[in-house]
């Protein structure tokens, strides 16, 4: 954040220029010389990785190798329609991911806080092709500020998906054992017809890229 054009930008676009709102705080975009260690651990705990894309509004950090092979540095524009530049919006960033010139079929998602301080396997975020995920029930009360998106989002699953079927599908994988005290709100809402909302992991994700362009396909 100490990138003058970003900051030019950003008080240009911010709605709340005294910055008093978590959203828009000092505290959410202040950097405290910790990003180089995330790119640390992923060398050193994860040596399974092909490619790192690196987005950024596009500031390349000093420190950062950018001649290594496996690093490939991601600006905002070269994946995200100019229609909705500038943006400051992780959310909106997530969105067009998929779009990322050169991504792997199979990639993890890491915000920039979230950091590999021990040695991790593939096997932690893939199995049989497939993205390790929680299938979990959550609750969100409307004044929370991500009601809004979530709402939409259940609205688009209930269009193309019938809840009872399924979880009487993938009974086992929703009913896991594994998910503990996370899983209340399953048994809590397993009567109930439709999907209400669905807990999304504040973690390191994994995904495929194919998901997304379904998604799309059935929210277009």
């Amino acid at each position: 954040m100490n990138d003058p054009k970003w900051q030019n930008e950003f008080a240009k676009y911010s709605n709340n220029k005294q910055n008093e709102k978590n959203g828009v705080s000092e505290a959410r975009f202040r950097d405290n010389g910790f990003l180089r260690y995330w790119f640390r651990g992923v060398e050193k705990f994860a040596p399974w990785v092909r490619k790192i894309h690196f987005i950024t509004y596009g500031q390349k950090p000093e420190w950062l190798d950018v001649s290594n092979p496996k690093i490939n540095i991601v600006r905002h524009e070269d994946f995200i329609p100019a229609q909705y530049l500038p943006t400051f919006n992780s959310v909106v960033i997530e969105r067009y991911m998929h779009k990322i010139p050169g991504l792997s079929e199979h990639f993890v998602y890491f915000n920039d806080d979230f950091y590999i301080i021990n040695n991790v396997a593939e096997e932690r975020f893939f199995k049989n092709g497939l993205p390790c995920d929680i299938a979990v029930f959550d609750y969100n009360p409307s004044w929370s500020q991500w009601y809004k998106r979530i709402k939409n989002n259940i609205r688009i699953i209930n269009r193309h998906f019938d809840k009872k079927v399924v979880v009487g599908q993938w009974h086992d994988k929703w009913f896991n054992k594994s998910y503990g005290a996370k899983a209340r709100w399953n048994y809590i809402l397993k009567y109930y017809d439709r999907f209400i909302t669905l807990r999304t992991p504040h973690n390191a994700q994994p995904y495929l890229k194919s998901t997304f362009d379904e998604v799309w396909a059935a929210a277009g």
